[in-house]
């Protein structure tokens, strides 16, 4: 959704014309954003109706216009929460249908990701679409949600890791920029023409109010501006009087905001004295007083071009004591000039940039900040990966993007054969200045690791365009593989092999605690670290039997509607694995209180995962996907099936909530994550039968 403040500032004051022309340029987005929720042409209308239709008669209640998206998309689901909604498969299936006649790999790749996304549960599923075919930022998208930013980040997260599952799963080997760039690249659906004149009519007859109480003609507003104009009028006369000094040159050049030169030099209050002087008083009128701006332009660093689309992100800076765990990131892009702005409250913020295509600002910063002479660089990087923002001014940067390559390679055991599902990261050593700096592949985020496909291929992009790419493959029933490359403006691509580790027969029963045998349990099996799910599930009797199972000395056996059981298979038993699972249809229940044992109300509170004890350790089913780096001493994870929903609760009054269909006791136990805006998240592990008390601190 493109920035629409100016419109709303006028529209809010009463101005007809440019409410026609807010509607006008938004009624797209509600429709499209509707239509993903309701999968209907004609309830996706009427509900857009009704939120545009409720835009207006609350566009007085708006008190900041900068929120104005945020505000819009949570009426907007508010409106498909109360619709009829009638899924149609044939209306969802339809163009992937047809892209799949389409040779091309791009279009394959496309439909690819809009399948594995129509796979996402609808929370998952409405916060990709308002972050990358809405363009919102974080703040908007929880405005919009009714959740804490940490929660948007924490779901946009996990529908990362399960589209690149699920895409691996079918197939496609894909790297977190290009993801982005397909999610971004979404068909759109226009609002239909019906939809506009009925808006348009509405706009025509609806009487208009200026926000607040009281008259709002034109006398009204004409008194209101003169009011706000002397304000204004006396804080720059204090401002003069009371204010800095500056002298005339460094007033004209600071007052210039974002260059529009490439070469011209910004202000930046992070860096001492910058060539042009002290952070600028704020140009807009809309952002509140109390918050600092951020303003400049994003170049390609060799040619100079604006790049359109750039994400820049300001995160809370660990120089800001005590600000960490209070602040939430906050970011926006580049428009098709170059051209950023986005708000923060005072302080000192640690500044990321990332477009598809160019390599990760904060890696190239290292790079280059590190290997362009002798000695430590360290307090140089620093600053120049910060930014310090006063309240009511302006602080500016140029941003240079280095264009990244793009490498390959496939992985293969040591029959020649590909190896599907393998873990690939990297390790970077980057040439700049004929200085080495060796970078791993976390300094890239969001590249590593990638998955192999069914062919083995994996790729890499936005790499830094100079330097030896030394590649490290993992894969259950494998050794670990590597390979080098050295990198150019067009790689060659590398070969892994991986050798096969011999594997050790797993088999027995699953049952139920009156030994009664379970059809359909699964088994996972792995270490300490991770478990992957073994092919099939027990048959009529509960058997399972897999003859070369290469790795591990855990397993977790788990059926649906049941509870887990830990396996050691260190030692199986003559007879086999014997597995016998609880059934999950208890109530448990507890309360939330806060740092002083008061309840609070109002919290959500979600069932990460279901748990079993035993002498082999602990072992988890988690709903939500978890990093693969996880490391406990005695703790397992494995992953249920995407399409069962993580069950969610909501604390009342007394702080109370409860879940059905769950058992806690006897070496079995669930994991509850605690959210609510304003508390840090509070996540525990019961096991021991009983009240759950959950006690959450304030930010």
């Amino acid at each position: 959704m493109r920035d629409c403040t100016d419109l709303v500032v006028k529209a809010h004051a009463g101005d007809r014309e440019a409410l026609g022309r807010l509607l006008a340029a938004v009624q797209d987005d509600v429709y499209h954003l509707l239509l993903s929720r309701l999968r209907d042409a004609a309830d996706a209308e009427d509900a857009a109706q009704e939120t545009l239709v409720q835009a207006i008669t609350s566009l007085p209640d708006l008190r900041e216009p900068r929120a104005f998206a945020g505000w819009l998309f949570r009426i907007a689901l508010d409106k498909a929460r109360r619709a009829k909604r009638s899924p149609s498969l044939e209306t969802a299936s339809e163009p992937i249908a047809k892209a799949e006649a389409d040779p091309m790999e791009r279009e394959e790749t496309k439909q690819a990701v809009r399948r594995a996304v129509a796979g996402l549960e609808e929370n998952l599923r409405t916060t990709v679409a308002m972050r990358y075919e809405h363009g919102l930022a974080y703040a908007d998208i929880a405005r919009a949600m009714d959740c804490p930013e940490g929660t948007v980040a924490d779901r946009l997260h996990t529908a990362h890791e399960r589209l690149k599952r699920a895409l691996a799963g079918a197939g496609f080997a894909i790297t977190m920029a290009l993801l982005e760039t397909e999610l971004s690249a979404a068909p759109r659906t226009p609002a239909p023409p019906r939809l506009a004149a009925r808006v348009a009519k509405t706009v025509r007859e609806a009487p208009l109010v200026g926000p607040g109480p009281g008259p709002t003609g034109p006398r009204s507003r004409t008194k209101v501006a003169g009011v706000v104009a002397a304000l204004v009028l006396a804080v720059f006369v204090a401002w003069k009087l009371y204010g800095p000094a500056t002298d005339e040159s460094s007033q004209s050049s600071a007052s210039s905001g974002a260059s529009d030169a490439p070469g011209d030099k910004v202000a930046d209050a992070s860096t001492g004295p910058p060539a042009n002087g002290t952070p600028t008083p704020r140009s807009g009128t809309v952002t509140p007083a109390s918050t600092g701006r951020f303003i400049g332009r994003v170049y390609e660093r060799d040619s100079k071009t604006p790049i359109a689309g750039a994400e820049i992100v300001l995160s809370p800076s660990r120089a800001d004591p005590g600000k960490t765990e209070t602040r939430e990131s906050v970011s926006a892009r580049s428009d098709k000039d170059g051209r950023f702005s986005l708000d923060a409250e005072p302080g000192i913020w640690n500044v990321e940039a990332r477009a598809p295509g160019f390599v990760w600002f904060a890696a190239e910063l290292q790079i280059t900040t590190f290997t362009q002479s002798p000695g430590d660089n360290t307090e140089e990087y620093l600053t120049s990966s910060r930014v310090t923002l006063t309240a009511g001014l302006e602080s500016s940067r140029v941003i240079d993007l280095v264009s990244g390559v793009r490498t390959r390679g496939r992985v293969v055991d040591d029959l020649g054969l590909a190896v599907a599902g393998a873990h690939v990261t990297f390790g970077l050593g980057a040439l700049a200045n004929g200085r080495t700096m060796t970078l791993t592949d976390g300094s890239f985020h969001g590249l590593s690791p990638v998955l192999s496909d069914r062919e083995g291929r994996f790729e890499f992009a936005d790499l830094w365009p100079a330097g030896d790419v030394n590649y490290t493959a993992r894969c259950p029933g494998y050794r670990e593989g590597a390979a080098s490359i050295k990198l150019s403006a067009v790689p060659p691509e590398a070969t892994i092999v991986l050798k096969r580790i011999p594997g050790i027969r797993v088999w027995g029963t699953v049952r139920d605690l009156e030994s009664n045998a379970l059809k359909g349990a699964r088994v996972y099996a792995g270490n300490d670290a991770f478990l992957q799910a073994l092919d099939g599930a027990t048959d009529e009797l509960g058997r399972f039997d897999y003859s070369s199972v290469s790795s591990g000395r855990l397993a977790i056996a788990w059926a649906p509607g049941r509870g887990p059981a830990v396996l050691a298979l260190d030692a199986i038993p003559p007879g086999g694995l014997n597995a016998k699972l609880p059934v999950m249809e208890g109530r448990i229940a507890g309360h939330v209180v806060d740092g002083y044992g008061q309840p609070l109300a109002g919290v959500t509170v979600t069932v990460l995962g279901i748990g079993a004890r035993s002498e082999s350790g602990t072992g988890w089913l988690l709903y939500e996907y978890a990093s693969v780096y996880s490391r406990a001493k005695d703790a397992v994870f494995a992953f249920l099936p995407p399409e069962l929903e993580a069950p969610v609760a909501t604390s009342g009054d007394d702080g109370g909530f409860s879940f059905e269909g769950f058992c806690v006791g006897s070496g079995s136990g669930v994991k509850l994550l605690a959210i609510r805006e304003g508390y840090l998240r509070c996540e525990n592990d019961f096991f021991e039968p009983g009240e759950m008390g959950i006690s959450m601190r304030q930010r």
